[in-house]
């Protein structure tokens, strides 16, 4: 496929996306709850084949969705103790499985709390974003950022940023990115009616930057374990993961800017 080809297609599978994430923010409520759960049981899946070498238990795979359903529902009800205990219910229940299967590789308990921790918790911050401009501005930090990142990279692209870990990303397009972000907020900001001061810039200058430690940091674990992209349900992107890594991130930061705020 050529680069033109690549693109229609990320550009196509980028909007479809884009429209989905917009309606579920607009309409909120459980609209919202169940975008979030799709997308993370999508990704829990994607991880949990990466780091078993697309061997997956099942039932490794269906209790890692019941912790996933819990954590994210203690969000949506807005009790983040629920979290809490579900990350230990998560340990806790293989650690019980291991004494009456002696083939139970106990070091699995890591693969398993890490795809939570890194997925489900951080997703569930943003569910509890839920109905508030916050939840806008994780994916205006996230998808703003790596759009124009990717554009400022394919036009103006020259420094290298990072080449050890992601080869096509430059200075320029990560100076790009947080342009984009900025510009993005600040048009949902406008859209929305949300007050605009510098504090609200910093936030999106520094989410912005957070989103591309999360995007550098995701593609680190693909090049540790030596693949190109966690899955393909996304033409022309990959996985959800290669999709959402940069929200993973930021949304911790902007759920910590809400309750500062």
């Amino acid at each position: 496929m050529n680069k033109a080809d690549n693109f229609t297609l990320r550009t196509v599978s980028g909007l479809i996306l884009l429209f989905l994430v917009i309606f579920c923010l607009y309409m909120a409520g459980y609209y919202f709850y169940f975008l979030m759960l799709s997308l993370s049981s999508i990704a829990l899946y994607e991880m949990l084949s990466v780091l078993s070498n697309k061997k997956i238990d099942l039932i490794e795979f269906f209790v890692l969705e019941g912790i996933n359903i819990l954590i994210l529902l203690g969000a949506y009800i807005k009790r983040l103790d629920l979290p809490l205990f579900s990350v230990f219910l998560l340990v806790a229940l293989f650690l019980i499985y291991g004494v009456f299967d002696e083939n139970f590789d106990i070091r699995n308990i890591f693969k398993l709390v890490f795809s939570t921790v890194y997925i489900s918790v951080p997703i569930a911050f943003l569910l509890s974003l839920n109905g508030t401009f916050y939840a806008w501005m994780v994916f205006g930090c996230g998808f703003g950022t790596d759009t124009f990142a990717y554009l400022g990279g394919m036009f103006l692209g020259k420094h290298k940023l990072l080449e050890r870990v992601s080869p096509k990303k430059t200075v320029e397009g990560a100076l790009s990115g947080i342009a984009g972000c900025l510009a993005t907020c600040l048009v949902l900001a406008l859209i929305l009616k949300f007050k605009i001061d510098l504090k609200f810039a910093f936030i999106a200058i520094l989410g912005s930057v957070i989103s591309q430690l999360g995007d550098l940091s995701a593609s680190n674990i693909k090049r540790k374990i030596g693949i190109k992209d966690y899955g393909n349900i996304i033409k022309g992107h990959g996985g959800v993961i290669d999709r959402i890594d940069s929200i993973l991130f930021v949304s911790s930061f902007i759920y910590f800017a809400y309750i500062i705020n």
